[in-house]
């Protein structure tokens, strides 16, 4: 018995319903699995956690202890106020003291190095000759010291002069120039930050015992 063509028709309607049904069904799994997996991978937000501001609605910080940056192509107007530094030995400090014309603690104003004979420029090898014009912070064995005279460094090319506001203890030999170190170690350099350690350590060498020994400025 064959079926009608209306029963044909309505089984044919059924069927394509039903494949119509799979199809929709199995997109919507889809979606549902695709939305399902993706909540279980996404990073969980820890609640306590402070919340992460763009950094333009981020206020800018100001350290209250911290100096102001230098402007480009300036220096600092003063050096700085630490004195990370080891000191000579204070015998060493004692000696130069006691056998030298004239000793004291001075404050770089100025430098410029010059050649050996006092003409510039330097040369690029050899020996120079470096003077500072200096203020003087403290006498130590220095008769008539001037608050503000030149001292002179021999030193081996090429070589920059301190900065302004470097101190020097000095021990050398006077001329009609000023002073000058008559050998290497008698004069010891420190930073500007040095100046109460550096007044304390010049006390001590002052009195330290005389070691009598002969003065490097007797051979002039």
């Amino acid at each position: 018995m064959q079926p009608s063509a209306s029963i044909v028709s309505s089984l044919d309607m059924a069927a394509t319903h039903s494949r119509s049904a799979r199809r929709v069904s199995r997109r919507f799994l889809a979606l549902v699995t695709v939305l399902v997996v993706t909540t279980h991978c996404a990073p969980e937000r820890n609640a306590d956690a402070p919340a992460v501001r763009s950094p333009a609605a981020v206020p800018a910080t100001v350290d209250d202890e911290s100096p102001p940056s230098s402007p480009p192509g300036r220096t600092q107007a003063s050096p700085p106020s630490t004195c990370d530094v080891e000191f000579p030995p204070i015998d060493l400090a004692g000696a130069n003291i006691a056998t030298t014309e004239a000793s004291g603690i001075a404050e770089v104003i100025s430098g410029r190095v010059t050649g050996p004979d006092g003409t510039a420029p330097p040369p690029d090898r050899g020996y120079v000759a470096v003077e500072y014009r200096v203020r003087l912070v403290r006498a130590l064995n220095h008769r008539e010291a001037p608050n503000e005279f030149t001292v002179t460094q021999t030193a081996e090319a090429p070589t920059e002069a301190r900065a302004p506001g470097s101190l020097l203890l000095y021990s050398g030999c006077v001329d009609d120039a000023g002073v000058y170190e008559p050998d290497v170690a008698y004069f010891m350099w420190f930073g500007a930050g040095c100046r109460e350690r550096l007044e304390r350590f010049a006390t001590r060498a002052l009195g330290a015992p005389d070691p009598g020994g002969e003065s490097p400025c007797s051979d002039r």
